[in-house]
């Protein structure tokens, strides 16, 4: 008995297959399909590590830049306050016993610092001794002792702490050591006593017992890589001005002044000024930064400092 056609079909679509059809990838698809996905990933993973170096460059860079700009700034307030600037600092060089080894000054000043604590009450504390007892008595009038101040620049020497091309140094020569007992740091003259004037100080005693600390590093190297196109100069400023140091047209490029001559202001009577400038380097910031090559070097900062502090001003000036 026939079965009708519906059912017919039914069955037929029920009955196994006797070829079994198989679907899939063959192993050489595969290899191909592995290869150019890694290609592809290792394509969008350089891009991502790139923009990753591009982007903390650009932040060391900015850092940098704003250390440098900081450091400027605190250098032109210290010198603000200054009474005397040198413009030949390598002067104090014979007078300065423990300046840090392979440094080069390139500014120096006497600046007043303020001393409204530590100081005992004279009577008391020095009944017999007359001469710190008037020392303290002035003291409290002036509220003030001078303070010799230098900046120097010390090129990368090997120093795991301080890894750029060169760093800034501050000295600082204090009048006292205890201020308790007015005793005073050895190797100080105070340049406004008897007998002894700013320009011509000179030290007491055999040593000179200052403090020294570091102000920023990633300065760029003290000495170009190549001739300058346009060494430093200071003509452009006029007369009077000396470069400071005196070999910033050849080395020291990356930190020197122009300072304007005591004698050339007002007769010796009127306030200096001075131009910093300082350029910053990231050179040495970390491996994680890859190649820099002259990316590295920074814009030149400059600015203008004009001191408060003078010795005998003339008023008439």
């Amino acid at each position: 008995m026939a079965l009708p056609k519906p059912f017919s079909r039914l069955r037929r679509a029920l009955r196994p297959s006797k070829q079994l059809t198989i679907s899939g990838f063959t192993l050489l698809e595969l290899l191909v399909a592995m290869i150019v996905s890694s290609i592809v990933v290792s394509g969008l993973l350089y891009l991502v590590v790139e923009l990753l170096k591009t982007d903390r460059r650009e932040s060391v860079l900015d850092q940098t830049q704003r250390d440098m700009q900081r450091a400027i700034d605190y250098i032109g307030d210290d010198i603000r306050e200054a009474v005397f600037l040198y413009d030949d600092p390598s002067v104090l060089s014979t007078q300065i016993t423990d300046l840090p080894s392979g440094a080069t000054p390139i500014l120096a000043f006497w600046r007043p610092d303020p001393i409204t604590n530590g100081l005992p009450i004279c009577s008391t504390a020095f009944s017999g001794d007359p001469t710190k007892l008037n020392q303290c008595e002035v003291l409290r009038v002036r509220q003030s002792a001078y303070s010799l101040v230098m900046y120097l620049q010390k090129p990368k020497d090997g120093n795991a702490n301080w890894p750029g091309k060169s760093r800034i140094i501050r000295y600082k020569l204090d009048k006292y050591k205890n201020l308790a007992n007015l005793e005073s740091t050895p190797g100080y003259r105070d340049p406004a006593s008897q007998g002894v004037s700013f320009r011509s100080w000179t030290r007491l005693g055999a040593s000179t017992a200052g403090n020294s600390s570091v102000l920023v590093d990633f300065v760029d190297e003290p000495v170009p890589s190549s001739p300058l196109a346009s060494p430093p100069s200071c003509t452009h400023l006029g007369a009077g001005y000396s470069l400071v140091p005196s070999t910033a047209s050849t080395t020291n490029t990356s930190f020197f002044s122009c300072i304007r001559n005591p004698n050339a202001v007002d007769g010796g009577g009127g306030n200096q000024d001075a131009y910093l400038f300082l350029r910053g380097n990231i050179d040495g910031a970390g491996s994680g930064l890859g190649p820099i090559g002259r990316d590295s070097a920074l814009p030149t900062l400059e600015t203008r400092v004009l001191m408060r502090g003078v010795i005998d001003k003339n008023p008439a000036n």
